[in-house]
């Protein structure tokens, strides 16, 4: 996700760059603000979107047996999404490097800094999956208690995300 997310903000750069062929030394403080409320609004929605996914399971009774392996589809095809958003800082950083005409530079640091945050957000979804795993262990056989532990949290991640998100937005506007 971290490398898409960064990735994305090197290629629209570039994309401006190289195609429009915009005056970036003018525009740098517009186009930042812009791609700021853009991609915060993004995550706003895909917290919004995963939240609300979330909220059909609270109306189910627990399953029986064990759910569906649905994890290929939802986590993996969530995270590409959210990936796609350009990074606000890669976009930045590659603005201000154009301007100076360090176009090289600018692609060294975005890689740099979406190295950083794949680490980072690597070892905060590893910490996420420990703490779930450990949480649902201990619920044991109790299925009920286990079926609302798990839709707990997928309820709060949802909106935790979706909450961050428009903070991010408001603080920006």
């Amino acid at each position: 996700m971290a490398l898409t997310h960064g990735f994305s903000g090197i290629f629209l750069v570039l994309s401006v760059k190289f195609i429009i062929h915009v005056s970036i030394t003018r525009s740098l403080e517009t186009m930042t603000y812009v791609t700021q409320i853009i991609s915060f609004s993004f995550i706003s929605v895909m917290g919004l979107i995963l939240f609300l996914k979330s909220l059909p399971n609270w109306f189910r009774k627990a399953p029986a047996g064990n759910k569906t392996p649905t994890w290929l589809f939802g986590p993996f095809a969530t995270a590409f999404a959210v990936g796609l958003i350009p990074c606000p800082g890669v976009v930045m950083v590659m603005l201000f490097a154009i301007s100076l005409n360090l176009n090289g530079l600018g692609i060294l640091l975005g890689f740099c800094i979406t190295a950083g945050m794949a680490s980072t957000i690597t070892l905060v979804i590893l910490a996420g999956m420990s703490g779930k795993s450990v949480i649902l262990k201990l619920s044991g056989r109790q299925e009920k208690l286990r079926y609302i532990v798990e839709n707990s949290i997928e309820t709060i991640a949802g909106f935790l995300v979706a909450t961050l998100g428009v903070i991010l937005l408001l603080a920006n506007l």
